[in-house]
């Protein structure tokens, strides 16, 4: 009966023109092979997997695109995606550990062209994609082989449930016999890093399945019944939350959310920045820490309505302001005082001249330990220290804030009155935001860095937060309000600061997470759906299972 309903089933499906999605995706598909890969063909009949694929790739994207998504492919044409050597996932069984590196090896070996597959998971992680799907076609010794499949890898609940949609509609929609939807780690569908799948059409080395496949009503019919379980994957609502959340509506209602989560009323000072920018708040932590206070944000001229009430849930005596008058002006933190209630809220304002010497000023207050150890981050780009300030915080260490090729003022003046105190410092990331000649002009320094903000990141949780178990406060590298505010709850609580891309995890990210998975035990997200969406939610859990 169903072999007799697909044709029904393919003239009902032509009739709608562009369905509305449930909710429009960003989905990336890949056409396997191209140029010098190409797996089950048949020469004599002038037919090449990798053409197959492409042809189909392209109706797919023209449907999903009708339907309203964003589609974005790993190639357009008979091309290799990536010839030269690049880094790729390595593992080494003895010691049981990922690599993420070049390994001086290109082309096929070991019957796998590792370096254009992981160009094609690159493309899909830059592109942001909510979905994956990479299209091939099967071959086999025998011609009676035949049928469609759809897989996915074991570590990916989503791709699981989204290949097996997939795999039900093209069997209803299709003559091809139902080969099932499997779990295997195909490294595409493995280390492309949201969900994603992997479909063999039909066998190109089967008479009946060939003919089907190659024909343009076949690949319509089996593109738009693809296309079809994309907005049926979507309607199901996927993206669920799976991780605890800390959110408000905006950075200021965050903040809030944030101070809710770690500070009972009473708390006795709160640190006010601003929201508008994150100099000022940049080398906080550790006063938080000292002050148990958390940070809450404002804008330069109006107290926001989410901080006010959370001021007057706190009651705190002392309101600390960062910064100067532009950064938060006086009536702010008058406002700010009357907030708190009827008790006498003491207001002062660590603030100076510029980020350099407001760092310096604040770090003075946190003062300079028993091992006299200061940490430099870039005052310029916010993500390094935000990386190190949970360890900052929790060890009481100071930051103090440097230029790429120059020690500001404020940081010599801060070593000249404390001769013989500060004797060594943690330089937080590379050459390119901190000059080899400014870290040799620093007391006996270390340098913690990665090529990139990400990288950096990583290397500073596994040089920092080395304990049998790791929790994190996973924020947007690129949302620098809700992850300075989250370090403060995060020193408090001994967590450590996890920075994602917007819309996918970085490499060495993902490195860490597969060589740590018995560590990590927690992870709240920072941050509204805006900036941290609930893919990350799934990208994580993949990586992690």
């Amino acid at each position: 009966m169903r072999r007799a309903l697909f044709v029904w089933a393919a003239v009902l499906t032509a009739l709608i023109i562009a369905p509305s999605p449930a909710s429009a995706a960003r989905v990336f598909i890949d056409p396997g092979h191209g140029g010098r890969y190409s797996n089950a063909n048949l020469p004599s009949l002038g037919v090449y997997e990798k053409n197959v694929n492409l042809q189909l790739a392209l109706k797919l994207r023209d449907e999903l695109v009708a339907q309203g998504h964003t589609v974005g492919l790993s190639r357009t044409t008979d091309v290799a995606v990536e010839l030269g050597d690049i880094p790729t996932w390595n593992y080494t069984e003895p010691t049981d550990r990922w690599a993420y590196a070049a390994d001086g090896l290109t082309g096929i070996y070991g019957g796998i062209p590792k370096d254009d597959l992981q160009a094609r998971c690159n493309a899909a992680n830059a592109f942001g994609a909510d979905i994956f799907i990479s299209i091939h076609n099967n071959g086999a010794a025998s011609s009676s082989a035949h049928g469609t499949e759809s897989f996915a890898s074991d570590e990916d609940i989503l791709g699981i449930r989204l290949s097996r949609v997939v795999q039900n509609n093209v069997v209803d929609d299709t003559p091809l016999s139902d080969r099932g939807a499997r779990q295997i780690d195909f490294y595409v569908v493995k280390w492309s890093h949201m969900p994603a799948i992997l479909v063999e059409g039909s066998f190109l080395t089967n008479a009946a399945d060939r003919a089907y496949i190659t024909s343009y009503s076949g690949q319509m019919t089996y593109v738009r019944a693809v296309a079809r379980s994309v907005d049926e994957f979507l309607a199901s609502d996927p993206f669920t939350a799976v991780y605890p959340r800390i959110a408000g509506a905006d950075r200021y209602d965050t903040a809030a959310a944030i101070s809710r989560s770690g500070w009972a009323p009473g708390t006795s000072t709160v640190l006010l920045a601003t929201g508008t920018d994150w100099p000022d708040a940049l080398a906080s932590t550790p006063l938080s820490r000292k002050l148990d206070a958390p940070l809450l944000l404002t804008r330069p001229g109006r107290l926001p309505a989410e901080t006010a009430a959370e001021i007057a849930r706190l009651r705190p005596r002392e309101i600390v302001v960062l910064g100067g008058e532009a950064a938060v002006s006086s009536e702010v933190a008058s406002e700010a005082a009357a907030a708190a209630g009827p008790s006498p809220t003491s207001i002062r304002r660590i603030g100076g001249a510029n980020r350099y010497e407001t760092a310096a000023m604040i770090a003075a207050e946190v003062g300079v330990g028993s091992n006299g150890r200061v940490i430099v981050a870039s005052g310029l780009s916010p993500a390094d220290a935000i990386s190190i300030a949970p360890y900052a915080g929790r060890s009481l260490t100071p930051v103090l804030l440097a230029r790429p090729s120059s020690v500001p003022t404020a940081v010599t003046d801060f070593a000249a009155a404390r001769p013989g105190v500060w004797r060594g410092t943690i330089v937080i990331g590379g050459p390119g935001v901190i000059s080899d000649a400014v870290a040799a002009s620093l007391p006996s320094h270390t340098r913690v860095w990665g090529k990139d903000r990400y990288a950096t990141n990583i290397a500073v949780i596994a040089k920092y937060h080395t304990a049998a178990s790791v929790s994190f406060f996973v924020s947007n590298g690129n949302a620098t309000p809700d992850s300075l505010t989250s370090a403060a709850l995060g020193a408090k609580l001994g967590r450590a600061a996890m920075l994602v891309k917007p819309r996918s995890l970085p490499d060495e990210t993902r490195e860490f997470i597969e060589n740590n998975e018995t560590r990590i035990v927690a992870w709240t997200m920072v941050g509204g759906q805006g900036v941290l969406p609930n893919l990350h939610d799934w990208m994580l859990r993949k990586a992690l299972n």
